[in-house]
């Protein structure tokens, strides 16, 4: 009786392992060398959530074997990487769900073109490679990157569940807007491969090196920024504040951090989390008197529409840029608690709200 009771429960035990986790997040992640990560990896990013985990797409030099979960020590993507966006994307990600646990599931080559990631034209690409490093990392992923990542998928949805999809790419062949309609079949493609649900699914991307960085493929943004006018669930992460490297294509570490900070204050937008790159500011004080600080709370969804609202009524709104020029003023003829504005409507990067209400006055900096 007592190895009936024994069996019973290791069988529940591993039944209990292998059961679907609502609480596991899961992002598949696609892309070319900016999504590998280039930086020089340091001490301090030893440090790491024992619930920020990567699913091996790839056995590799580091002992990481295909299908195996494994603590995202860096390098995420493979064994001769660096760090990247999603070292970061996951830390935030911790840092702002608690009681959740966040999965990685990566694909991504040097130097591909999207179509190195599609269901049907990928066998073409392989077949073009000539660069041997580039064949190697094709090789690794079953000389099929695309079914390797459906494979993976499926495998993490044992035990997690699917919440979103990352793309960084665009360097070798986003200058053309035959790009968008290739982004949007591979999407879809996964969408049915993994049977995911498209409204609760985004597909997340990545802009590249920006012109004030002198990045070289910064034209590409011009296209990658279309992507919601092809594909609804699709939201583009802007490239802003995040460095390139000596290169002018790859990130700088500061580059990467941002960039995957930003990716997944983007991802959280879309889920009704508050945005950690919003600050309100402290009580203001003009000649010694003390303005009283309004209770103004705000959220900004995944399409970029600000949502505020105040404990008092609002009256005025104030929008400046990050040197203090006025972008808009709102002067409001029935202040109400609640005021909404579209951020797409001011340039990207740093501004700054205030929301004056019948009681007092709100700031808030945004990293638009």
């Amino acid at each position: 009786m007592k190895k009936i009771f024994l069996l019973l429960a290791l069988l529940l035990n591993v039944m209990g392992v292998q059961a679907q986790d609502a609480n596991f997040w899961v992002y598949l992640a696609i892309g070319q060398e900016n999504m590998v990560g280039k930086a020089l990896i340091t001490q301090r990013d030893s440090v790491v959530s024992d619930n920020f985990l990567y699913l091996s797409t790839l056995n590799d030099t580091d002992g990481r074997r295909i299908g195996q979960w494994r603590k995202a020590l860096p390098p995420i993507v493979r064994a001769n990487a660096g760090i990247g966006l999603l070292d970061s994307f996951g830390k935030t990600l911790m840092e702002n769900t608690k009681g959740k646990r966040i999965g990685i599931v990566s694909v991504a080559i040097d130097g591909c073109p999207i179509t190195a990631f599609d269901k049907t034209e990928y066998k073409a690409y392989v077949e073009s490679v000539k660069d041997e490093n580039v064949k190697t990392q094709i090789q690794q992923y079953g000389n099929n990157p695309y079914q390797r990542l459906v494979d993976m998928g499926k495998v993490a949805q044992k035990q997690g569940v699917i919440k979103g999809i990352l793309l960084q790419q665009g360097e070798t062949d986003a200058n053309s807007v035959q790009w968008l309609g290739k982004v949007r079949k591979i999407y879809y493609d996964l969408v049915t491969d993994l049977k995911l649900d498209s409204t609760k699914v985004p597909l997340i991307v990545g802009e590249v090196g920006r012109t004030e960085y002198e990045g070289k493929y910064a034209k590409a943004n011009e296209t990658i920024n279309k992507i919601h006018s092809k594909l609804q669930y699709a939201f583009v992460v802007p490239a802003a504040n995040c460095p390139l490297s000596a290169d002018k294509h790859h990130f700088s570490y500061e580059g990467y951090a941002t960039l995957g900070r930003k990716f997944a204050i983007k991802t959280l937008q879309g889920m009704g989390f508050e945005l950690p790159e919003v600050r309100k500011s402290e009580p203001v004080v003009t000649k010694r008197v003390t303005v009283p600080v309004a209770d103004v709370k705000v959220q900004i969804s995944d399409k970029g529409m600000l949502y505020a609202t105040g404990d008092q009524p609002i009256k005025r709104v104030v929008v400046n840029d990050s040197e203090g020029k006025l972008l808009k003023e709102f002067n409001i003829e029935e202040p109400s608690a609640k005021f909404e504005i579209n951020l797409n409507a001011f340039p990207q990067g740093v501004i700054t709200m205030i929301f004056y209400t019948t009681e007092g006055e709100q700031l808030f900096t945004i990293n638009n």
